[in-house]
């Protein structure tokens, strides 16, 4: 029987008698016909292998004389022009332009923010509304440009891998200023946003990336609340400030956002914002950071539930030259201007922030909270403090209206336990008007509600007063002027009440007029019309050394005062002018019941006197 011969080529490469595959059953037979080779000429691409065929028999070499590339290959190349072909087994040159060529690696980098638009990576937009929403192009156009980076020159290893003294080898790195191609978020809706939070990123000239342990080139972006995304306007104000004997203002401009209209939350950023027509907030604003208000002249501000100003952050509020711009706020538990209210049980009133007024007519009312100060708790805890109150002038009229645990005027919020103090009140100038609500100071201490064991206390008050015309009236038992009110009962049944804040207060230049109830239901405990509240036996600090001033009533002439403006007295006060004091200037003093004088050449260049 004859065997067949079924043995069949394997060879890649065609054979010649120069250079025979061993490996193969067909060419590698003695006395082989290498006319049977299956092999490929050289120059010609190999077919692909087969699962069947045996690699380890590929004796193909690559003939490149350049480095072949993804985007340049050598189709005569047994190795390179093959289908799939690995071109790292390429044995070509580099030529000197792929010697330059490498990638420009980011190390590290920093935004060039020359608008400041960013706050620690991150642009806040409140004033997106539902009405307003922010499209894509509007947030773009607020994003950085550009880049101040650290690039290193990266070039591959030319056999394609890195050794581990490449790897050790940190490149040299150079400073440069990129300039950003676009910015993308794929999330962010069409037709605009204007609430929630979405993420751009930047993308990169080409031949600049991003070394692996680099920062992303992306900003969050937070849409909220109601403050409209527009357009800054130029706007003048006055600035007002104390010289030591009077104030006096300087005209200023300043870029300003207007403020509108809102029935949502509004939120106002560190920056300067303008009322330039009449507007009304129906929900609370909240201020953060240092935030600058102008009050344009003929507009108004109704902030419905208050302006929420806490403690490390500052509200300034300024006139125009006219003054007759007008600011009405009103809080419930939290103050018109300052401190929050809580909605929770146990927990304090909000403390108020600096709160500095330059100019302006204010109205600002609480409940429980202070008018301009502290806020009040809901229940069982402490009214917060209200401090770092300034006055320069306008017209300034605030108060506390609850029955209860009443706020001062200005100063101290209401507490169920302990009222809040008020402490770092100046006034410099201005007319100001300010009512207490119950155990509430008109200027100082808020009050405490009367609890059995009368281990609380209504606040301190701590107040300097350099000038304009200031009246202040305290609720029950509490100061018109200082400490917060308290006192003591006692009846068939139970004992109980507060005790008073102390005051602290200084006068130094103009018209003050300050009262406290006389007709309290608990006798004994009224609080002075200056210093004290009701049921306190520590000693009050009061000192009187310049202006007019009247006590329930009762008015002296404090020092020596330079009238020169009018002032109408109420129809049954005094005023008396003692020894050592004198007045002069040419003012006019109208109204009152008597004035008397204990040295008649004080009167000199001052008319004084009833008029009917």
């Amino acid at each position: 029987m004859i065997r067949k011969n079924t043995a069949e080529c394997i060879c890649k490469v065609l054979c010649t008698e120069d250079s025979i595959n061993g490996g193969c059953p067909v060419c590698g037979a003695e006395g082989a016909d290498l006319s049977a080779c299956k092999g490929k000429e050289q120059g010609s691409a190999p077919e692909k292998d087969t699962e069947d065929d045996n690699t380890d028999t590929d004796t193909a070499e690559c003939i490149c004389e350049t480095l072949c590339t993804e985007d340049s290959i050598n189709g005569d190349c047994p190795v390179c022009g093959a289908e799939d072909a690995d071109l790292s087994r390429c044995k070509g040159e580099k030529t000197e332009e792929q010697e330059k060529t490498g990638e420009k690696v980011i190390t590290a980098w920093e935004w060039i923010d020359s608008e400041e638009n960013l706050t620690d990576g991150i642009l806040a937009l409140p004033g997106a509304g539902r009405e307003n929403p922010a499209f894509a192009e509007d947030v773009t156009a607020l994003l950085p440009e550009k880049i101040q980076a650290k690039v290193a020159a990266v070039t591959a290893a030319e056999d394609g891998e890195e050794t581990e003294e490449d790897a050790e080898t940190a490149p040299e790195t150079e400073d440069a200023e990129i300039t950003l191609t676009g910015w993308k978020c794929a999330s962010y809706p069409e037709d605009g946003a204007y609430e929630g939070t979405y993420t751009f990123t930047a993308s990169l000239p080409e031949g600049f990336v991003l070394a692996e342990d680099a920062a992303g080139l992306e900003v969050k972006v937070e849409l909220g609340g109601a403050e409209m995304l527009a357009e800054t306007v130029s706007v003048s104000y006055q600035e007002a400030s104390w010289n030591g004997s009077e104030v006096t203002y300087t005209g200023k401009t300043e870029n300003c956002t207007s403020v509108e209209s809102s029935t949502e939350a509004v939120t106002w950023n560190a920056g300067w914002y303008v009322i330039n027509s009449t507007v009304t907030i129906s929900e609370p604003i909240t201020v953060s950071g240092e935030v600058n208000l102008i009050l344009g002249d003929g507009c108004t501000l109704n902030a419905e539930k208050g302006i929420v100003v806490t403690t490390g952050n500052s509200l300034t509020i300024y006139a125009q030259s006219g003054g007759t711009g007008t600011l009405n706020a009103t809080g419930g538990d939290g103050a018109g201007i300052g401190g929050d209210g809580k909605t929770n049980a146990n927990v304090d009133g909000g403390s108020s922030g600096a709160i500095t007024i330059h100019g302006g007519n204010i109205t600002a009312t609480s409940q429980n909270g202070a008018g301009i100060g502290g806020g009040a708790p809901w229940s069982g805890a402490n009214g917060g403090s209200g401090s770092n109150i300034t006055i320069y002038g306008g017209s300034v009229t605030a108060s506390s209206s609850r029955n209860g645990m009443g706020g001062a005027g200005i100063g101290g919020g209401g507490g169920d336990k302990g009222g809040g103090t008020g402490e770092n009140i100046n006034i410099y100038g201005g007319t100001v008007n300010a009512t207490g609500g119950n155990l509430g100071a008109g200027i100082g201490g808020g009050g405490s509600s009367v609890i059995t064991d009368s281990s609380y206390k209504s606040g301190d008050g701590a107040v300097t007063i350099s000038g304009g015309s200031v009246t202040a009236v305290g609720g029950n038992y509490a100061a018109g002027i200082g400490g917060g009110g308290g006192y003591y009962y006692i009846n068939q049944y139970s004992s109980g009440g507060c005790a008073g804040g102390t005051g602290s207060v200084t006068i130094s230049g103009g018209i003050v007029d300050a009262s406290s109830p006389t007709d309290v239901y608990w006798t004994g405990y009224e609080g002075a019309p200056i210093g004290n509240g009701g049921n306190t036996t520590a000693a009050a600090t009061v000192n009187k050394t310049t202006g007019i001033v009247f006590e329930n009533g009762a008015g002296t002439v404090c020092g020596a005062v330079t009238l020169d403006g009018s002032y109408t007295v109420p129809g049954d006060y005094t005023l008396n002018i003692p020894v050592g004091a004198s007045l002069s200037g040419s003012g006019t003093l109208s109204g009152g019941s008597a004035f008397t004088t204990e040295n008649l050449t004080a009167r000199k260049g001052v008319r004084v006197g009833v008029y009917r």
